[in-house]
């Protein structure tokens, strides 16, 4: 083991296999009995730790440890996926175990070469905390090609927001315990707590002084259960109004007193979605606000990488601190300055600065700083562009590199005292990826990475009732289609891009397995399912008849993949902003995969779906709808727009009170801003 944060890891297996350790570049071999070659790597493994054996030293029955010390470590198992003519690759069925574990995640874009150029590699990776050994799923088949790949990370800690749209105060926070005080200006306190609010944290609002109308927004930086705690007889409608919004009544409450008068009310909420509760009725509310971090999940808040050639990672040993949270008086150097004038939508966030982890002498040429979190983020790197009037010390990445990436300079930046002048470059990174650096050209830069959960971004998650993980990609022709194979759509219809894929297994989705769909913004979600299989069954998990009866229309097209004997059908349903939608239960044998597309990704897009609402409204076809049906359908669309914002839209779009509104002219005055033909 490592002491002083230095990083070092280790590998045992159930056969007794042995492993060695090496420094991932490119080129390196990759077994130790064999002359195959590594390449193509993705930056983010560059300077990881490769624990190499031989090529066939994990054979059926056995299972491997991996433990990191000194540090956390992401921990990438790349497995081959397939060989030349469409033969299965050799993957000793862990690509099948691995997809079907949650603690798992499927990697879309970082699968390395290695060996013949016609061979594919999967590649999958879970967070392993220091000190604690991940067990990989035993080897189930002969000839397993396994390639492990250890990549040390600094994990930024749980985070949970609250904001009230009303002058009701949540910003006192406790962890849940027996006996926590309940409110804020009260010393009652909660006992009988159940143990599944037990270490989350406690919102302290005011005890009754709510507003009515007031709307409660949690948002997270990791997948969390929401709990609402309120009172039957003064719970401001919310015992009513939650469940009407997709919550769950829970299995216990704790008491403030020795009668049982509260309910316990809980709602899964993704990484960085934001998600409201129903506006609360009257003035007297007894209410509280509880947020659990769910533990087995694949990404934490926030993984910062930092990985070496072969040459620095020789010269020095750095050091993995905890991230902080940036604000004024944030440390910057070793000379002892600080960051001042941080500006506002930069506060708050995870914070690393380079002299926390490399010391006096920086870090060394060739450093590639790498980031992940769970949920869609903006990543900021502060760089010293100046020092003294002449070059900073930016390690290369200025004038050319970080721009040339991608990287935007923004018009504000932090001040770190007289002798600099620091810059500001951002890139937006999607939930659970990877984004890295250009590699660091010259050694000693002073440097600062900071991670902000983007509150602009659209995405969406999806959850099974038996913890299956669905993986997620970019949905695009040749896309790989499932998360056990390597089958790809060949054809994607245009109406389901730009989306997001979730696959899960090919066909091996347990019979009964409920998937939740949850999405940051209004959505339209996408089921794709086998309906006919030439020569044989149609494996469709009873979708096509259980959707129907739920409302969800048939497309006129369908996406196709490799095997042509199978023919696949689309069905759609439009999700409102904070709804969360769950599919009929899948029966028997279930080929299908899940898109979800905003409609908001473009006023075309947007001015679509709500003709078709519209529509629906206007079964006469008189191209108009009733003021008060108009106000209804909003309400349910938007959900963010409240009554007066709602009234505001509806008296510019029916000027004169006539009582009903042209659709056609309400979305260009929404949508396009353009005048109202005359």
């Amino acid at each position: 083991a490592a002491d002083g944060g230095c990083f070092a890891v280790s590998a045992t297996s159930t056969t007794n296999a042995s492993f060695e350790r090496a420094l991932v570049v490119e080129g390196i071999q990759a077994w130790s009995d064999s002359g195959d070659q590594l390449t193509s790597l993705p930056t983010h493994l560059l300077g990881g730790t490769l624990l190499r054996t031989s090529k066939d030293a994990l054979t059926p029955g056995a299972s491997v440890a991996v433990t990191a010390a000194g540090s956390d470590c992401r921990l990438y198992v790349v497995v081959e996926a397939s060989r030349g003519g469409g033969a299965p690759g050799r993957d000793g069925g862990l690509i099948r175990a691995l997809a079907a574990d949650a603690r798992w995640l499927a990697e879309a874009a970082c699968a390395p070469s290695c060996g013949a150029m016609d061979c594919t590699w999967a590649v999958f990776s879970a967070l392993a905390a220091r000190d604690v050994p991940v067990v990989l799923p035993p080897v189930a088949a002969a000839e397993a090609c396994v390639l492990l790949v250890a990549v040390p990370v600094v994990v930024g800690s749980f985070a949970v927001s609250l904001a009230s749209n009303s002058n009701a105060s949540y910003d006192r926070l406790a962890v849940v315990a027996e006996g926590v005080v309940a409110w804020r200006d009260r010393d009652h306190r909660y006992i009988g707590m159940p143990k599944y609010l037990l270490g989350g944290v406690l919102f302290q609002g005011p005890y009754k002084d709510v507003p009515e109308g007031t709307v409660l927004t949690v948002r997270p930086n990791a997948r969390s259960r929401v709990y609402a705690i309120v009172e039957r007889s003064s719970g401001g409608g919310l015992p009513n109004t939650l469940p009407a919004a997709g919550w769950k009544q829970e299995a216990g409450a704790p008491r403030w007193h020795d009668t049982p008068t509260m309910v316990t009310f809980g709602r899964s909420c993704a990484a960085g979605c934001a998600l409201s509760l129903p506006p609360t009725q009257g003035s007297s509310v007894v209410l509280s606000i509880v947020v659990v971090p769910i533990s087995s999940v694949p990404v934490a808040p926030v993984e910062v990488s930092y990985c070496f050639s072969a040459d620095a990672a020789q010269q020095m040993s750095p050091q993995y601190p905890e991230l902080e949270m940036l604000g004024e008086g944030a440390r910057w150097d070793l000379e002892g300055r600080l960051l001042t004038k941080v500006p506002l939508w930069m506060q708050g966030a995870a914070y690393l600065p380079t002299s926390a982890a490399f010391g006096a002498s920086g870090p060394p040429a060739g450093t590639i700083f790498s980031v992940r979190a769970a949920p869609p983020s903006v990543v900021y790197v502060i760089v010293e562009e100046q020092r003294d009037g002449g070059a900073g010390r930016f390690g290369g990445l200025l004038p050319e590199a970080l721009p040339a990436a991608g990287w935007e300079k923004r018009a504000e930046a932090p001040e770190a005292g007289m002798r600099s002048q620091l810059a500001v470059y951002a890139k937006r990174v999607s939930a659970r990826e990877c984004l890295s650096l250009p590699p660091l050209k010259e050694a000693g830069a002073v440097l600062g990475l900071v991670v902000k959960v983007d509150m602009d971004a659209f995405d969406a998650t999806v959850e099974t009732s038996g913890g299956l993980e669905f993986q997620r990609a970019d949905f695009q022709e040749t896309v790989i289609a499932w998360s056990d194979t390597q089958f790809r759509y060949t054809w994607v219809p245009t109406p389901m891009t730009p989306g997001i894929l979730f696959r899960g297994p090919h066909s091996t989705t347990p019979s009964g397995t409920v998937v939740y769909i949850s999405a940051s913004g209004a959505c339209r979600v996408y089921v794709i399912v086998e309906v006919e299989y030439k020569g044989g069954m149609a494996r469709d998990g009873g979708f096509l008849q259980s959707l129907a009866r739920a409302g969800w229309r048939v497309e006129a097209t369908a996406p196709s993949w490799n095997d042509t004997k199978s023919v696949m059908k689309v069905l759609s349903i439009r999700a409102s902003e904070g709804s969360e939608l769950a599919l009929p239960p899948t029966l028997g044998e279930a080929v299908f995969s899940v898109v979800v597309v905003n409609i908001a990704s473009s006023p075309d897009r947007l001015a679509d779906e709500m003709k078709q609402s519209f529509r629906a409204w206007d079964s006469e076809g008189l191209e108009g709808i009733r003021r008060e049906d108009l106000d209804a359908l909003l309400a349910a669309a938007c959900p963010a727009v409240d009554a007066k914002g709602r009234a505001a839209l509806l008296a510019d779009a029916d000027p004169h009170n006539i009582g009903k509104i042209n659709y056609a002219e309400f979305m260009g005055k929404v949508l396009f801003a353009s005048p109202s033909p005359s």
